[in-house]
C-alpha cells in the first residue's frame, strides 16, 4: 500500500521566471516526519525548512524563492491546494494527512448490464474509471435512461445499453 503516488506530490521552487521542481518519491510514508525528511533533503540548500509544531507542518522560507505544492501534497501536509508562499514563517491550516488511502482505479457495477469479462469472472461492469485523471473514458456501456409514468403509483424506467437489449423496471412511488 502506497500513500504517495508517482509524479502525484511535487514541491514547487519559483524564483524570478525560472520554477524548480521536487518531486516525492512514491512510496508509503509511515509518518509526517519521514515525509518530512525527504522533502527537506531537496529543499535545504535553497534555504527552506519544513517542521512540525503542535500537529501541523510549518514552511520557513528564509531565500527569495515562491513555494508552492502539487494539490496532492498540499493535502496531505494540511496546507490549501493552489497556495504559493514566499519568505518568512507558514502554518499549515489543517493537520497532516498521510492515512489517505489512494484510489487508482475504480470498477463501477450496475445489475441491468449485460456481463463483460473483467480480470477472470464476468460481472455487469458500466466503466473503469481512471482516478488519476478528469478525462471521460474507459466507459463500457452507454446508458440512456427514459422514465415513464403510468399512473401516479407506477413508475417504468426504460433502460438501454450499448447493445441495444431493451430492460423495464418497475418500482411503485409511495405519495404520503
Amino acid at each position: 500500500m502506497t500513500n504517495v503516488l508517482k509524479d502525484t506530490c511535487i514541491v514547487y521552487l519559483k524564483r524570478g521566471s525560472r520554477i524548480d521542481t521536487y518531486t516525492v518519491m512514491p512510496g508509503y510514508y509511515r509518518n509526517t516526519e519521514g515525509l518530512l525528511e525527504f522533502l527537506n533533503k531537496g529543499v535545504a540548500d535553497r534555504g527552506i525548512a519544513l517542521t512540525m509544531a503542535e500537529g501541523k507542518v510549518v514552511v520557513a522560507i528564509a531565500s527569495d524563492f515562491i513555494v508552492s505544492f502539487s494539490p496532492s501534497l498540499a493535502r496531505k501536509l494540511g496546507f490549501l491546494p493552489l497556495s504559493a508562499y514566499g519568505v518568512g514563517e507558514h502554518i499549515a491550516s489543517h493537520r497532516t494527512d498521510l492515512t489517505v488511502k489512494n484510489v487508482e482505479t475504480l470498477f463501477v457495477y450496475c445489475n441491468v448490464l449485460e456481463h463483460v469479462v473483467v480480470g477472470d469472472v464476468m460481472a455487469p461492469l458500466l466503466r473503469i474509471v481512471d482516478m488519476k485523471r478528469t478525462a471521460e473514458h474507459n466507459r463500457m456501456h452507454k446508458i440512456i435512461l427514459i422514465t415513464v409514468r403510468t399512473t401516479a403509483e407506477e413508475k417504468l424506467s426504460y433502460y438501454r445499453n450499448k447493445h441495444h437489449d431493451r430492460h423495464w423496471k418497475s418500482s411503485s412511488l409511495r405519495t404520503r
